[in-house]
């Protein structure tokens, strides 16, 4: 849940000159057939679009993922009839060369994670969430759950910032949501390898089959409408000097803590 509205920005805040490269895009989109049979009629069509970024800011490359996930109904007030979930695998862990040449690494990074704070480590599937409600960027339901999903003036265009709207201040001009992630970023500094070996499964369900309360571990509380995959891996090899994109989990993510 989100309990107050942070521009939440791409990059940090530095005080000197940026580059930035991104990837094309990758587009997941889904329209319902069938809809009578599991009761989305009301629903135009659920998509994902993907991206790696990398940006150099004093001196240092930063490697990431961003994804943009959004659902369009047929009228206005039925968007609140839908709902993301998403689950994730993997960890994030740093690495480095010991004095003897090899590679040493550790899961020492933390997450914030069903209220609380935990180590960025994943080995099995789990809900992805800050906090009980398992609805993706949920808000506080006494007052409007869906109230940290935002709607752009500018139909299916969500990179413009400046324009995004939450549904908490104001109802959508056009039957269209939609939610962000952007997972932590890799990169290596003094020597030291921040790495990235995340999978995700993000999911469509109508909001009824959507808990407010949940466990991490309650993947099959319902069945989903539809599940895109996608991930960011960003995996440093200390003597080639550059960052694999193999999408599978380091072994040091399977390992319980």
């Amino acid at each position: 849940m989100i309990n107050a509205f942070l521009l939440i920005v791409l990059l940090p805040t530095f005080s000197y000159a940026i580059e930035i490269e991104f990837s094309p895009e990758v587009t997941q989109t889904f329209k319902p057939t069938n809809c009578e049979y599991n009761s989305t009629c009301d629903l135009e069509k659920f998509k994902m679009t993907t991206q790696t970024y990398k940006v150099k800011a004093g001196g240092i490359w930063r490697h990431g993922s961003r994804a943009f996930i959004s659902f369009q109904t047929d009228k206005i007030e039925n968007i609140r009839n839908y709902g993301v979930v998403q689950f994730i695998k993997g960890c994030v862990y740093t690495s480095k060369l010991d004095q003897n040449g090899e590679v040493i690494q550790r899961v020492s990074i933390s997450r914030e994670f069903y209220g609380g704070y935990e180590l960025f480590s994943h080995p099995n599937w789990v809900i992805d969430s800050i906090d009980e409600d398992p609805l993706y960027n949920s808000y506080d339901p006494e007052i409007d759950r869906f109230g940290a999903y935002r709607w752009s003036p500018t139909p299916s265009i969500f990179t413009n910032y400046d324009e995004q709207v939450y549904l908490l201040e104001k109802d959508p001009l056009y039957p269209e949501v939609y939610v962000t992630d952007r997972p932590a970023q890799a990169y290596v500094d003094s020597g030291v390898a921040k790495n990235i070996s995340l999978q995700f499964k993000t999911c469509l369900y109508r909001t009824d089959d959507i808990p407010l309360k949940s466990i991490p571990t309650d993947t099959q509380f319902a069945k989903p409408i539809k599940c895109f995959d996608w991930n960011s891996q960003f995996k440093y090899d200390h003597f080639s000097g550059q960052f694999s994109h193999k999408n599978e989990i380091s072994d040091i993510c399977t390992e319980k803590i």
